[in-house]
């Protein structure tokens, strides 16, 4: 497999850019070491316990204007993630952030990535992010709902990489959101209810319970 390189000036131009968001993923691993281990350590054994299983204690968050959007959402009900999320981010400029947090250590077990909103995803960009993440790493894609021609073409893409990378999940946005049109502001970016359930998609999909089936 081709070794990743990635020019000085990339990785300078993510480390500008993506500081605050880099230093507050390190934040959240140190508290994570203060209370039992880093992201992705086995629990010590309790006697009892009462809750069901919850979402893991650091995820990192990639997505573009419709994550942006839910940012606060997201951060209200899935403790520990960390988001990074720009306006017009292209689904291939995830793996240079990606190889960036890599680098810096700050890659957590679990990340999910939402893009596809402004243009292609291709086969290439998805093998670099899942080459950089690792095996021991779970990786969520989730699928674009966007009235534009390359919805479906996204969409299949992320499917196909299904039979590629055991590691790699596919949360089905698309399908669930398909009959709420009222979540919606202009088909893809998100009101405040829209918001509040995209943040809880995404916290049952990475605790291992996944929505798919719309309703109202």
């Amino acid at each position: 497999m081709p070794t990743l390189n990635f020019p000085a000036g990339l990785n300078l131009y993510f480390l500008a850019t993506n500081m605050w968001t880099i230093g507050q993923q390190a934040l959240v691993y140190r508290n994570q070491d203060t209370k039992g281990g880093p992201p992705g350590a086995k629990p010590k054994r309790t006697t009892t316990t009462t809750r069901p299983p919850g979402p893991p204690p650091a995820v990192l968050a990639i997505g573009d204007s419709v994550m942006r959007g839910s940012k606060a959402a997201l951060e209200r009900t899935i403790p520990g993630v960390v988001v990074d999320a720009v306006t017009s981010r292209q689904f291939g400029q995830a793996v240079g952030l990606i190889g960036v947090y890599n680098v810096a250590g700050l890659l957590p077990s679990v990340i999910v990535v939402h893009l596809g909103t402004n243009g292609i995803a291709t086969d290439g960009a998805i093998d670099q992010m899942m080459q950089l993440a690792g095996p021991h790493r779970f990786v969520f894609f989730l699928t674009a709902r966007v009235p534009r021609v390359w919805e479906g073409e996204v969409n299949d893409t992320l499917h196909r990489a299904l039979t590629r990378f055991p590691n790699l999940k596919v949360l089905e946005w698309r399908d669930y959101a398909g009959c709420h049109d009222d979540w919606f502001v202009d088909g893809f970016h998100l009101t405040g209810a829209g918001q509040q359930a995209y943040a809880s998609f995404i916290r049952s999909g990475i605790s291992g319970h996944p929505l798919v089936t719309c309703k109202k």
